[in-house]
């Protein structure tokens, strides 16, 4: 049976003594929470209503807190949107409900639109429920007329503080305290392990979304996305990590810049993204401006809360010419491999020495033979890889392999292994095979075949392979067509 909409009669007691409120926080006692009050705002009781005012007091914008006597938020949010239907005739829900993570809260939110008095009104309504009560924040703005609130109804409810008994019931659980340096590296074993990388994987089992804290790309966190559409193609953001907001209570960062893979600022198409990190988890929530939501299927839309979990990233550096891949770097402990497109790899042996820059000491090929060479150098630069070389015709000139991260799993099914080996063909031959056919073999290998499907012009077809690979479940074996390594990660 519903519950009717009726709103807590309680006394309130707040500890500032005077209805108008001016401290860093207001105590809503027989709430059961504490409310931080931005700076320069103004807070106001009135009656079972408390208000924070984003400009000027009593009138939009603002935002709102009124408790319910609802112990379900789902429930509340079905009455609540049949409520505001009969008081708005042109109600829009612009949002539906949608599970996020604000702080360390858990909570739902829904978006409404309505005209009152000729302008349109954004109503954002969060809920979260403790001790039988349902705890509505609201904020109501104007944006035709720049009556906003910008972030002020996050903060608020990222900010607030729960004192019943039943507060733990909507927080997540923290503990890692700050975020890992993304030029790091992954941090010692006696430290709380933040694994390098956190995933989302789709309903296929694959993964969609997932961030990099390697720091590869200008010592800043990445987020790499996959999409497909009639092929595949992979895009990604850098999060200005370094500008991050962080809430002293909680392990909740709130991301303020967002630049595409070009470095051309995106911030204005997303109007929240922010990070949780959890003791097993990353929670990444983005709201994305509707403005910006144009131009692609549901399946290509960052928009959402997505629960990350925790993998490892490797790096290689690349080398290419136009689309190209020519050759690639890969650095190990003690030495590199420099992989060329043709198959050939130069195990490179660096001097001893310090900084940013290494002279390589000695080459040696594939087969077991030194290669003869003049002079080669590696540098750091800006997080990419520069080689000066003279090794001959072979290899000779001047550089620069930028980096590229990948997820180092080593568990990978036979649909995320044809994947990765349309992606490998992608990379190397600037081709992507439209069907990867996988089997699993006895040993625990797959044995992998690309190709297409050829119209022949006269109503009959062939198969155009591409390639045949057998690999291990890490996407490590041969090309069986022309016996050469591959490492279907690179």
């Amino acid at each position: 049976m519903k519950k009717q909409l009726s709103v807590v009669l309680v006394f309130v007691l707040i500890l500032s003594l005077a209805p108008l409120c001016h401290a860093d926080t207001d105590t809503l006692a027989d709430w059961n929470i504490r409310i931080t009050v931005p700076d320069g705002k103004t807070a106001v009781l009135k009656g079972s209503e408390y208000y924070i005012y984003g400009q000027q007091e009593g009138s939009i914008p603002y935002v709102m807190l009124r408790p319910y006597r609802y112990d379900d938020p789902e429930e509340f949010i079905a009455d609540f949107t049949e409520y505001m239907q009969g008081q708005y005739a042109d109600l829009t829900v612009t949002s539906p409900a949608v599970q996020k993570i604000i702080g360390n809260k858990r909570c739902r939110e829904i978006d409404y639109t309505y005209t009152v008095s000729g302008y349109d009104v954004r109503d954002r309504r969060v809920v979260f429920t403790a001790d039988g009560l349902t705890y509505m924040f609201a904020s109501k703005e104007i944006e035709s007329n720049g009556m906003t609130v910008g972030s002020m109804l996050d903060d608020v409810v990222a900010d607030c503080e729960l004192l019943g008994p039943g507060a733990d019931s909507v927080l997540i659980a923290g503990g890692v305290g700050e975020p890992q340096d993304p030029s790091a590296g992954a941090p010692a074993a006696a430290e709380k392990m933040i694994s390098p990388a956190y995933v989302y994987y789709d309903e296929d089992g694959l993964p969609k979304y997932w961030l990099d804290f390697t720091g590869s790309v200008a010592d800043n966190l990445v987020l790499h996305c996959f999409f497909f559409t009639d092929s595949w193609y992979e895009s990604w953001y850098i999060l200005d990590f370094n500008s991050s907001v962080a809430n002293s209570h909680q392990d909740t960062y709130r991301i303020e810049n967002v630049y595409d893979s070009r470095g051309g600022d995106v911030s204005n198409w997303f109007r929240t993204v922010s990070l949780t990190i959890n003791d097993d988890s990353v929670s990444l929530y983005i709201e994305r401006n509707p403005s910006t939501l144009a131009g692609g299927p549901d399946s290509t839309i960052l928009d959402g809360l997505y629960e990350m979990t925790p993998e490892m990233a490797g790096i290689v550096y690349e080398y290419t010419e136009g689309r190209e891949l020519k050759s690639w770097l890969v650095l190990n402990s003690g030495n590199a491999e420099l992989h060329f497109a043709d198959g050939g790899v130069w195990y490179l042996e660096p001097e001893a020495g310090e900084g940013s820059t290494v002279n390589i000491a000695r080459i040696v090929s594939q087969s077991g033979e030194e290669v003869s060479f003049r002079s080669m150098a590696v540098t750091y630069v800006q997080g990419a890889m520069m080689i000066n070389a003279e090794a001959g015709e072979a290899f000779s000139g001047v550089f620069l392999y930028n980096p590229r991260v990948f997820l180092q799993r080593n568990d990978c099914g036979a649909s995320e292994i044809g994947r990765m080996a349309q992606l490998y063909y992608y990379r190397h031959h600037n081709f992507y095979p439209p069907v990867a056919d996988v089997e699993p073999n006895a040993d625990g290998t797959f044995s992998v075949h690309l190709y297409e499907i050829v119209n022949n012009g006269d109503g009959t077809y062939h198969t155009a392979t591409s390639a045949w690979y057998t690999v291990d479940a890490a996407g490590i074996g041969a090309d069986d067509l022309f016996g050469n390594p591959v490492d279907l990660r690179m």
